[in-house]
């Protein structure tokens, strides 16, 4: 998503994200303060005193830690730097220095990016004199810290394309676009970049005409006189034409790497009496275009698209709209999310540990969504945004949703499924090959209840998080287990509480 569009237009103003990276061979270490750490963590004496008025028994098979398990798909966590960050020196070196180590102690294990084709190719040239120092540098600085990047290609030069934003390629320039594609593919498919995920554009529902109010007020290079912003899409009214621009770039990414996988530009699909056509999807598989994309990337803004509850719910639409035109479901990955806060509003800081503690593991617990990208780890600046979206401030301090993520990340990777319980919404994770088994589970209701699992061979901690007016002030709590034979009794109310379960040693 781009930054906000005009002030006028709050809901526009709120449209972006994270996204966020987690694979179960990668999970972060939390660090909680003081003498509370998640990995030091014992199971609780049993002494716990039921108050809940219902018990909910789990069925599990504690026993059985068979591998098999593992073909489900392995959530994944990642998250994004905003452009400001990323094209200007100072500020990426600032990211370097004090983001990226808290983006991979956090939990993220993949990072959403862009290059440029206009500043890679500003004349239309050979490919040996492009330029790609500012994405090398980027793109080792990511990898080096274990960071799977998801590449989009946006910004298109005006000698190949009417707008930055797309808007079709001229006449006759196909092979200046599938040379260029070609040459991005070989160069960072490579070591040390090993790039694997290709993104053909951003929100590139958007709509393709100029709108004189609102599009003449930007400065020409971000997008003034143009639809939308460089690093956004417009290709809205033209889908079959962006089917020809996907085409060719899958052509050549997958001529270099068979292996990779390409994705049409996170979807938008919202605010279409305004920014967004509607009908842009299903113009796009009426032309074709399912078979040019590998997975269905999408954006959802829980506090501004009611019509979506459930970043799951956007999700079956969109699939709705593929069996439509016979499209088994392709993976599904949701590359724009994330809940503003305000530092020092208790209110919207409530939301957004909602948000991280439940939504977050609701999204990805479902089985229906493999990926959440956080948008973006940092605060944007006055004239940017005046959003608050990041875990950290402009100027790099974490805030205490980061180290509310960094908990909630430790139980959410592995293979995930739901279990549909009386009184409790509940999200399994299991990591067989770890012996290792975490849950995340909450009442719907005020109304206490007490769940029971199996725990025979296996040590149990479960635990909820505190969280204080600052990131040191957040921390994991142990809720208390009474253990009989071979049950654990965990108590849940309203908050989530995250329960590991580990097989012990023989």
């Amino acid at each position: 998503m781009q930054p906000d569009r005009l002030k006028s237009h709050p809901k526009l103003a709120l449209l972006s994200i994270l996204a966020i990276v987690l694979s179960a061979a990668t999970l972060a270490t939390v660090q909680p303060p003081a003498n509370a750490t998640i990995s030091n963590l014992q199971p609780p004496i049993p002494n716990l005193q039921k108050t809940a008025t219902q018990t909910v028994q789990i069925p599990l098979v504690m026993r059985n830690w068979s591998a098999t398990a593992t073909s489900a798909a392995t959530v994944v966590l990642g998250t994004e730097f905003a452009p400001f960050q990323e094209e200007d020196e100072v500020r990426y070196a600032e990211v370097v220095g004090h983001d990226l180590p808290r983006v991979r102690s956090a939990g993220f294990t993949s990072i959403r990016t862009h290059i440029y084709w206009r500043e890679i190719e500003p004349t239309n040239t050979e490919p040996d004199s492009f330029n790609w120092t500012r994405y090398d540098e980027r793109l080792q600085d990511y990898g080096e810290y274990g960071l799977d990047p998801i590449v989009g290609i946006v910004a298109y030069p005006s000698w190949a394309t009417p707008f930055a934003c797309g808007g079709g390629l001229f006449p006759g320039l196909e092979p200046e676009w599938r040379e260029f594609v070609r040459a991005a593919a070989e160069h960072y498919s490579r070591p040390p970049f090993n790039v694997h995920i290709w993104e053909i554009g951003n929100e590139v529902d958007g709509e393709t005409e100029v709108d004189l109010e609102e599009d003449t007020e930007r400065p020409p290079e971000m997008g003034g006189n143009e639809p939308t912003w460089p690093f956004g899409g417009c290709w809205g009214d033209i889908a079959p034409q962006y089917v020809d621009f996907l085409r060719i770039a899958y052509e050549e990414i997958k001529a270099v790497n068979p292996d990779a996988t390409v994705m049409l530009g996170g979807l938008a699909y919202t605010e279409f009496d305004h920014w967004f056509i509607e009908s842009f999807f299903d113009d796009f598989l009426t032309a074709g275009g399912g078979a040019y994309t590998d997975v269905v990337g999408f954006h959802w803004f829980k506090p501004f698209q009611t019509n979506w509850p459930t970043a799951a719910a956007k999700a079956r639409e969109l699939q709705s709209i593929m069996a439509d035109h016979n499209i088994d479901n392709k993976p599904m990955w949701l590359t724009e999310a994330y809940m503003p806060d305000r530092m020092g509003d208790r209110d919207t800081r409530q939301e957004r540990y909602t948000f991280i503690t439940q939504d977050i593991p609701r999204t990805l617990g479902s089985g229906e969504i493999d990926r959440l990208y956080w948008y973006g780890f940092s605060d944007w600046p006055a004239g940017w945004s005046d959003i608050d979206r990041g875990l950290v401030t402009l100027d790099h301090q974490p805030k205490p949703g980061l180290k509310v993520f960094e908990i909630m990340a430790e139980f959410v990777g592995g293979a995930p499924s739901p279990a549909d319980l009386p009184g409790v919404e509940a999200y399994r994770f299991r990591r067989p090959q770890e012996g290792e088994e975490n849950w995340v589970v909450w009442s719907k209701t005020d109304e206490a209840h007490t769940i029971s699992l199996p725990v025979s061979g296996t040590s149990v901690t479960a635990l909820r998080v505190e969280q204080g007016d600052r990131y040191t002030t957040t921390r994991p709590v142990l809720v208390n287990v009474e253990i009989d034979e071979d049950n654990a009794h965990i108590p849940v109310g309203p908050e989530a509480v995250f329960v590991r379960i580990r097989k012990e040693s023989q």
